[in-house]
């Protein structure tokens, strides 16, 4: 089994783990890259002898819930601002409708 694999696995899900907080928080997580690198690092473990990728289960696991973890805790976030968003947009549409004058039927010019 590769242990700079591992470790490499290890540590990603700590970075995953560390933006599920972040996100969880209400903070600003930066993602960008996160893709490639879960890409890259599953190549890589395909590319293990059968047995040497099999040990490597239990640590892809961890990352694998970690990433469902951070999924859950980003979609529960952007439903808040969803739900924010659309309270605003219901005041402001009842702004603009109770802000113009009534209509008193066809001007006279």
């Amino acid at each position: 089994m590769s242990a700079k694999l591992e470790t490499e696995l290890t540590t990603l899900s700590r970075q995953i783990e560390q933006a599920e907080s972040a996100v969880a928080e209400g903070a600003d997580t930066d993602l960008a890259g996160l893709d490639e690198q879960v890409s890259r690092l599953c190549r890589e473990v395909q590319a293990l002898p059968r047995e040497d990728g099999r040990a490597l289960l239990p640590t892809l696991q961890e990352l694998l819930d970690g990433i469902g973890r951070l999924d859950a805790a980003m979609k529960q976030r952007f439903d808040g601002v969803k739900t924010e968003l659309q309270a605003h947009g219901r005041r402001t549409q009842a702004v603009k409708a109770y802000g113009r004058p009534p209509s008193s039927g066809p001007r006279e010019d």
